[in-house]
């Protein structure tokens, strides 16, 4: 979770105890959040669903799951995506909806270079990003917060691009592909790609060197956070399902219409088809 230094001062917040709960997010949001004269929102304090974390991150936090251990069913619509998915929504509504928080965008020209934002869930890469425009020095990043009582035990989620051989391919294309994953995921490949991005490496070497976590004097704070990370399920229709859990989710929970138990339950049912289809063609082939 990166949040603005000088926001938080402002506040009167103190900037070395970031909120570690919910709750303590719904009370620091609240002393950041600010609406101009007109009504419209002309500072934010959180938005669950902005960054790079989704649905399926407060999921985790709350100490759910999306499927079941052997991948075949979905379970996001329980009490833990439930209690996700209503905390989610509880704070757009306290925005005015989507729309508002739009407008806000629209007028702000955006989440970081706006300073406008107080807290937002994003990736280590975005280090980078705040360097390239000179606002590395307004942010501090501190771990996800948790419902209360979980806050002892951090949790993240990693994942993103994969390297992978399709089945079919032959020689020599396929010593040629294994050759070059093998050269791009060794230590020193893996080092440099890392200290140009902010990504982490997916070497532990890489990782913990100091070229790599010379970078930024924040990025020790993810490389920490990576022993206590979750991933995507590997099962053969991870993209549909990505489509599902977030996109519709988040579409469902943006246009206000539908409530949070109808919401987990259309997409997880719908999910289940899907998922059961692609186990169904990955069975037919062996």
């Amino acid at each position: 979770m990166y949040y603005h230094v000088g926001l938080f001062e402002e506040a009167g917040l103190d900037v070395n105890t970031p909120p570690r709960t919910w709750d303590e997010v719904d009370q620091v949001a609240q002393k950041l959040d600010r609406w101009d004269p007109n009504g419209d929102l002309s500072q934010v304090g959180f938005v669950p669903h902005w960054g790079n974390w989704y649905f399926v991150g407060w999921l985790w936090a709350a100490g759910g799951d999306l499927l079941t251990e052997d991948n075949r069913r979905v379970i996001w619509n329980n009490e833990h995506g439930v209690k996700a998915l209503t905390w989610m929504k509880d704070r757009l509504d306290l925005y005015g909806g989507q729309g508002d928080l739009d407008h806000f965008l629209s007028r702000t020209g955006g989440v970081y270079t706006s300073n406008r934002v107080g807290m937002m869930m994003d990736g280590s890469w975005n280090l980078g990003g705040l360097k390239d425009v000179g606002i590395e020095a307004n942010f501090r990043v501190a771990p996800p917060p948790r419902p209360s009582g979980l806050e002892g035990t951090p949790v993240t989620w990693s994942g993103g691009f994969a390297m992978a051989i399709p089945t079919g391919v032959r020689q020599p294309e396929r010593d040629a592909a294994w050759e070059f994953i093998k050269f791009y995921t060794d230590h020193w490949a893996q080092t440099v790609m890392g200290s140009k991005t902010a990504q982490i490496p997916t070497q532990r070497s890489a990782a913990t060197s100091d070229e790599f976590l010379g970078i930024d004097p924040q990025i020790q704070r993810f490389v920490e956070l990576m022993e206590h990370s979750r991933w995507l399920p590997a099962i053969p229709n991870g993209a549909q399902m990505w489509g599902v859990y977030t996109d519709q989710i988040h579409a469902m929970l943006g246009t206000g219409d539908k409530p949070v138990v109808q919401i987990l339950n259309e997409t997880a049912e719908l999910a289940q088809v899907y998922l059961d289809e692609a186990w169904g063609r990955v069975e037919n082939r062996q």
